[in-house]
């Protein structure tokens, strides 16, 4: 899973891991922006919308034996306010 695929750094990763021939899940905040910036055609590719700031999300969409690794990408961002890197900080 690589989370963040659609910023700079997570798009290069999703590209270079399809590349590879590597089965990649891109969790992304906007799936139009994921099939503006991704190759979503790609066979190997699955592009999954989710809040990153929510653990129990990701973990639904990871789970079930799919996923050998994560790579992380996020900057942060999250659909709730309350989740931001920066309120952490």
């Amino acid at each position: 899973a690589v989370a963040g695929a659609t910023g700079r750094c997570g798009r290069l990763v999703v590209e270079e891991l399809l590349a590879r021939g590597v089965r990649v899940l891109a969790l992304v905040r906007d799936e139009e922006k994921a099939s503006e910036t991704l190759d979503t055609t790609h066979t190997l590719l699955t592009v999954k919308a989710c809040d990153l700031g929510q653990p129990q999300e990701i973990g639904a969409l990871v789970k079930g034996g799919d996923c050998d690794a994560a790579v992380w990408c996020a900057t942060g961002f999250s659909d709730a306010p309350e989740s931001s890197v920066w309120s952490k900080v």
